[in-house]
C-alpha cells in the first residue's frame, strides 16, 4: 500500500508553514535523519499513510552519498519528490522487482529519534535520488507505531497520479507489487497529489 508521499524543501520551516497554511492542519517534526542532514515533518492522511515535508537539518552535514536527497541542496522548487510503497518483506518484494526488471536500489537500514525521545526504525530501498522518483522506493518498518498514527490527523489523501514522458516504462514495474497508481503521460516526470483537507481539495505536485 501508498505508505507515504515525499514533500522536499530547501527550506524545511518555511514548507511546513506553506502546508500548514494550504491544508489548515500543521505538520509536526518527526526527528532528524542520522548521515543524511535531513530533517522532517509529518501530517497523518489517514490511519496508515502520512505526508512527509523533508528539508535540510541545519545543524547536521550529510555523510551519506554525495549530498542530501531529493536535490535538497540544489534549491529546487518545493516539490512531490518521491512516494513509499510498504511492503512486508522489502528483500523479496526488491526480487519482484528485479524481475519486472526495476532496479529500485539497494536496501539499507535506517532510524531516526522521535522528538519524544523514542526510536524509530525501517528498511527502505534507496534509489537515485535527485530529480522526481516516480516508481515508488520500498520501505518495510520495524514493529512500533507507524507515523501515521502519531501524526497532525484532519487530512485525507483522496488520489495520487503519475506522469512520464514514457508511461509504458513506468507501468511495467507496477504489477510486480500490484501497485494500482495510474500512469499518465506528462512532458517531464511528476508526482501529483489530491489531499482532502479542512480547506478543501489541496493538490500538491
Amino acid at each position: 500500500m501508498i505508505d507515504h508521499l515525499v514533500f522536499a524543501t530547501s527550506d524545511l520551516g518555511r514548507a511546513v508553514d506553506d502546508v500548514a497554511a494550504r491544508c489548515g492542519v500543521r505538520p509536526t517534526i518527526g526527528g532528524n535523519h542520522v548521515g543524511w542532514g535531513t530533517r522532517n515533518a509529518l501530517l497523518s492522511l489517514g490511519p496508515s499513510v502520512y505526508f512527509e515535508v523533508i528539508g535540510p537539518d541545519e545543524d547536521a552535514l550529510p555523510t551519506v552519498g554525495r549530498g542530501r536527497p531529493f536535490g535538497i541542496d540544489e534549491q529546487h522548487p518545493d516539490r512531490l519528490a518521491a512516494w513509499a510503497w510498504r511492503v512486508d518483506d522489502v528483500d523479496r518484494a526488491r526480487a519482484r522487482l528485479l524481475e519486472a526488471g526495476h532496479d529500485p536500489g539497494p536496501v539499507m537500514a535506517m532510524d531516526r529519534e522521535r522528538p519524544d525521545g523514542s526510536r524509530i526504525g525501517w528498511r527502505l530501498t534507496v534509489p537515485p535520488m535527485d530529480g522526481v522518483a516516480v516508481v515508488p522506493f520500498l520501505i518495510q518498518w520495524e514493529p512500533g507505531v507507524h507515523p501515521a498514527e502519531a501524526s497532525p490527523a484532519g487530512c485525507r489523501l483522496e488520489s495520487l497520479r503519475v506522469e512520464h514522458p514514457r508511461p509504458s516504462d513506468v507501468a511495467a514495474a507496477f504489477p510486480a507489487l500490484d501497485i494500482d497508481v495510474p500512469v499518465e503521460r506528462g512532458i517531464t516526470p511528476r508526482l501529483l497529489a489530491t489531499l482532502a483537507t479542512p480547506n478543501g481539495d489541496q493538490e500538491f505536485c
